[in-house]
């Protein structure tokens, strides 16, 4: 009976970490971001200048010859500082941005994407979970067996009016647990603006895919414990399991260690700068344990988290 129990906490775990973990693991706190703004003061490219001259009766020719000189030259500067004014407001090629231009350009993409009142959100998600040891080291396979039927892809459309809509299911149910819901609410990070800062980025790069860019932003390394759940940078940039909040009746779960080994936010813009496509893909791999009564349990696992959201406007 004790080594039947075992398995079951085994499957509890590695079931209930993944499929429970994502839900509760969201921020449920709704930011108030408030966008400043930018103001800048455009300098002139010349200075009016106004010269009181003597009256002359008779303007000498080397004069006049200096002054059409002058006026050419004049206008030979102006030509150039606009020509200057236009190379500047010409857009950068994405494979010269910085980090820091990267990330700006990713975070104001998916955060103005989750401001949208109107547009069609269509998701795409697939989870693997692989259960590498536990404490019946010959259940692992069965486990695994049990675990692939539930693990896997599903998808969902969002049709926002006004900013609200409910998802559905390609058979047409709702999807569940869920009812009517705001871009916010449901496309990572849910609940909260993307706020990934430049000390959780490990790389970016950019792109150009024919008329979009394609910002690609890699985080790094990350840990989590039962007792501090949330890493710090995927927390804000897609999420995280959050195990300390799982009710399972007649279990209870006494250590869970993640590790984040190198998630990746990828976002395409088209030319109108507006967010067509956010790739998110979370790695990981944990160790937990639980009891159930008087009988205790382990498990290791990895696996990965891969979720795909198309919009169109």
């Amino acid at each position: 009976m004790k080594k039947e129990m075992k398995a079951v906490i085994c499957v509890i775990l590695s079931i209930w970490f993944f499929f429970m973990g994502f839900e509760l693991g969201s921020y449920r706190e709704k930011k108030n971001m408030v966008a400043q703004p930018s103001v800048q003061n455009v300098p002139q490219t010349a200075a009016t200048q106004q010269t009181t001259a003597a009256p002359q009766t008779t303007a000498p020719q080397t004069e006049t010859t200096a002054s059409a000189a002058e006026q050419t030259t004049a206008a030979s500067g102006e030509q150039e500082q606009t020509t200057k004014k236009e190379d500047n407001n010409a857009p950068k090629d994405p494979a010269s941005l910085s980090k820091s231009e990267i990330l700006e350009a990713a975070t104001k993409a998916i955060n103005n994407m989750k401001a949208e009142q109107n547009m069609t959100a269509v998701q795409t998600e697939n989870t693997q979970i692989n259960v590498t040891n536990c404490s019946i080291q010959s259940a692992v396979g069965l486990i695994n067996n049990i675990i692939q039927k539930m693990a896997g892809e599903k998808s969902a459309t969002y049709q926002f009016v006004n900013g609200q809509a409910t998802g559905v299911r390609p058979d047409g149910s709702a999807v569940e647990d869920e009812g009517v819901v705001s871009p916010t609410q449901v496309v990572p990070p849910k609940s909260q603006n993307f706020g990934l800062t430049e000390a959780g980025l490990a790389d970016a790069t950019a792109a150009k895919d024919g008329e979009n860019t394609v910002y690609t932003l890699k985080l790094v390394p990350e840990s989590a414990t039962f007792e501090a759940p949330a890493p710090a940078h995927n927390s804000v940039a897609i999420g995280y399991l959050d195990l300390s909040k799982i009710d399972i009746s007649g279990a209870t779960i006494t250590k869970a260690d993640m590790q984040y080994p190198g998630s990746t936010v990828i976002a395409t813009v088209n030319p109108e700068g507006k967010l067509i496509k956010l790739d998110l893909n979370l790695p990981m791999t944990g160790y937990g344990e639980a009891k159930v009564v008087f009988a205790n349990g382990n498990a290791s696992f990895d696996g990965s988290q891969h979720e795909v959201w198309t919009f169109t406007y």
